[in-house]
């Protein structure tokens, strides 16, 4: 048993006496470090010193959910272990909230925002956020500074096709879906809206703007049959209200001017005139009630968000943080240098 301790206990003291002899090498070196973590310290602070502050802005929403009465009775314990429900209990939208961070990034929802009218924060300059990202955005002092025109404008706006971007047009859009992220809480379906921008009140404008056409997608979305059932029912309703009208105009007409005729065949004909004007009239008032009836359905699918955290302009930049970035690349710096100076020394045996 002891023979078999030995070596071990021997194994530990050259580990040991090894990492005194790796710490006494470094030492005897540390001149060594001087040079390469000056360099590194000012390329790294010139680096990030240049680069602009960005500033972030948030915003939570808590969308209303259509959930079954049955389902909902499962949906607190399922969301304790991790389950989400929502796509079982709002089973008839093709759109819940777990897919809104993907329709935030598609070029359909981003292409719009090229024409959104942004203000700088010190209020010397507005125009479309596209302008202000090619030719106002701050940049390094290495970069161009103003960036190539994505396209020509039309009164003053941009048409642009999301199906076919240019080179150019795409880069802005991925540029714009960049500064824009939406996480979706899978328990409490919880929506949250973060951009970024160069400036306080840019980045502001966009968050609010994304919110609103996010509510108004989905709330087109949700009330697109809806609304369709309801134009065709208000159409239907004043062709309705026309041959009512004119019915009744009819027979008030003929009612005027046969008052002293005392014929059967005009008694008939007017109590037929009078018939068809009262069924007219039924038509328009059943047709009348179910549009008001389907006023109320556009109502009821109409999604309701409620704003936890409204969008606030930021006071601080959130980044980049340059002290953080200064100390990490110094410690990198440290370690590569480190090993340098390990590998190097002939009087270390590995």
């Amino acid at each position: 048993m002891e023979a078999n301790q030995n070596p071990q206990a021997e194994s530990v003291m050259q580990r040991e006496v090894r990492l005194d002899l790796v710490y006494r090498s470094l030492r005897e070196r540390k001149r060594h470090y001087i040079l390469p973590m000056l360099i590194v310290l000012v390329l790294s602070a010139v680096y990030i010193y240049s680069q602009p502050r960005y500033y972030e802005v948030e915003i939570i929403l808590a969308p209303e959910t259509s959930s079954n009465d049955k389902m909902s009775k499962f949906s607190g314990m399922a969301s304790m272990v991790g389950i989400d429900l929502s796509s079982m209990m709002n089973s008839e939208d093709a759109i819940i909230p777990l897919f809104y961070p993907d329709l935030i990034e598609s070029k359909d929802f981003i292409v719009p925002f090229f024409d959104m009218q942004v203000t700088t924060a010190d209020g010397k300059w507005h125009g479309a956020l596209a302008d202000y990202l090619t030719t106002q955005a701050p940049s390094p002092w290495w970069s161009s500074g103003e960036g190539k025109p994505i396209a020509a404008k039309k009164n003053g706006r941009y048409d642009i096709d999301p199906f076919r971007l240019t080179k150019e047009q795409d880069a802005m859009a991925r540029s714009i879906a960049k500064s824009i992220s939406c996480d979706v809480d899978k328990k409490t379906q919880v929506i949250t809206i973060k951009t970024q921008a160069l400036d306080p009140l840019v980045a502001t404008t966009l968050a609010d703007s994304v919110k609103n056409a996010l509510q108004r997608h989905m709330t087109d979305y949700r009330t697109k049959k809806a609304r369709q059932e309801l134009a065709h029912l208000v159409k239907v309703r004043d062709l309705a209200e026309k041959d009512y009208l004119k019915k009744q105009k009819a027979y008030s007409t003929f009612a005027d001017t046969h008052q002293e005729l005392d014929l059967a065949s005009m008694k008939t004909r007017q109590s037929q005139m009078e018939e068809d004007m009262q069924g007219a009239y039924a038509i328009y008032t059943k047709l009348q009630s179910q549009c008001v009836a389907a006023e109320s359905k556009v109502l009821e699918r109409t999604p309701v968000f409620t704003t936890v955290q409204a969008a606030s302009v930021p006071v601080k930049p959130a980044g980049p943080k340059r002290l953080f970035f200064i100390i990490t690349m110094l410690m990198v710096c440290f370690a590569i240098t480190s090993v340098v100076l390990l590998v190097k020394d002939k009087s270390l045996k590995w």
